[in-house]
């Protein structure tokens, strides 16, 4: 009996300690939630939040718009995105604001962006014309690839935006009515505060051009 006593309090010895460790390391040692922290204003974001976390507070309008919800990421977040839910007919030449399709940037900022741009045309001889407007900027720099034709070498034509007026025109497309993508990425080093603006028109006035739902854009800050 003496025997089995010893055992059992030798085994206690060794099970509370690892018990206590085991309770510390994988244990419940937070309340908090896991990132990303959605909080409901300003004043929500002087929490303690773990390093590296992005805090995101709710707007009632904005054009930060994340899957049909209104956000603006804050410190120590620097990125922000909009994702375009209503289709954008266009019937002038003349480029043309795209709703919800825009940035809010400051003076003195530099910022990388990129738009992904959904369309469809109603004739094959019309493509679309791409423009970003902007409040001005020290540098303003971007890419446009716009599909054109057929999968090819030439099924795509590439342009450079470099000012707010500038414009990229796609000639074509290869199919009516047909889902295409066109993207723009640049630079912007902001010398006001104003808005970074997507713009779009139809090649050719006599036909249409729809921007579509799920165009989608994202604005980084420098420094990421």
């Amino acid at each position: 009996m003496a025997y089995y006593r010893t055992l059992l309090i030798r085994l206690i010895i060794i099970l509370v300690p690892v018990g206590i460790t085991y309770g510390v390391l994988f244990g419940a040692s937070s309340t908090q939630p896991q990132p990303p922290f959605i909080v409901d204003t300003m004043a929500d974001i002087n929490g303690s939040w773990p390093t590296g976390s992005f805090v995101y507070v709710k707007k009632t309008s904005s054009t930060f718009i994340i899957d049909g919800s209104t956000f603006q990421v804050v410190s120590p977040g620097n990125k922000f995105f909009v994702k375009k839910d209503v289709q954008h007919f266009q019937l002038t030449t003349t480029p043309a604001n795209v709703t919800t399709a825009s940035f809010t940037v400051l003076s003195g900022s530099t910022y990388y962006f990129q738009f992904n741009v959904v369309f469809q045309s109603s004739a094959t001889g019309t493509g679309i014309i791409l423009r970003l407007n902007h409040p001005g900027a020290s540098v303003f720099t971007a890419k446009a690839d716009i599909p054109v034709a057929a999968d090819a070498t030439a099924g795509s034509l590439q342009g450079w935006l470099t000012s707010p007026v500038d414009t990229v025109t796609g000639t074509g497309v290869q199919a009516v009515n047909t889902d295409y993508l066109a993207t723009i990425n640049g630079i912007i080093v902001s010398s006001k505060t104003g808005t970074l603006q997507l713009m779009a028109a139809p090649e050719v006035n006599t036909s249409s051009v729809s921007v579509r739902p799920f165009t989608y854009g994202f604005l980084n800050m420098f420094p990421f």
